[in-house]
């Protein structure tokens, strides 16, 4: 039982080591870095979509105080995402499903009160069909859980013999 309770817990923790960001860009605008980030690498229709900024001084590479960020997410048909979001710690994530494939304009401006400190613009591509990397890793996650079971269990018949 307990074997069956570490195999679980690993399924469990996938997505977890799966979260991290997989691309992004990181780009200087009027001495400001802007780190734009997402998962997964090659994103899709069917993919719940994780986006994450942050803004540096350049010079200092510190994190700079911004109080909100606004962002828009649109493509030629739909804005998909119109917001203002608080900063945690200097980062700002959101996750989203995007409607259909296609490029998309994320633009965000950031901002400290009502002042504006920098913004820019970035292309994004949605595809229709992306890859499956994490139900692979779930597929592979679950035949080890398996292969370990059953080491265990032919261990175990070995020694009531």
């Amino acid at each position: 039982m307990k074997y069956l309770i570490i195999a679980l817990v690993i399924l469990l923790l996938i997505p977890v080591a799966y979260a991290h960001l997989d691309a992004g860009s990181d780009e200087v605008v009027d001495g400001y870095l802007i780190d734009f980030g997402y998962a997964p690498k090659d994103p899709s229709i069917a993919d719940s979509i994780i986006l994450n900024f942050n803004l540096l001084d350049n010079a200092t590479q510190k994190v700079v105080d911004v109080t909100s960020l606004w962002i828009r997410i649109a493509d030629n048909k739909t804005i998909v995402f119109a917001g203002t979001l608080k900063p945690n710690d200097g980062n700002v994530n959101l996750q989203l499903s995007f409607p259909r494939s296609g490029n998309y304009g994320i633009y965000v401006k950031f901002y400290d009160g009502d002042s504006l400190i920098v913004e820019n613009k970035y292309g994004f591509k949605v595809s229709e069909h992306g890859g499956n990397a994490y139900y692979v890793l779930v597929i592979i996650a679950i035949v080890i859980a398996i292969l370990f079971l059953y080491y265990k269990n032919s261990k175990k018949k070995k020694h009531h013999l």
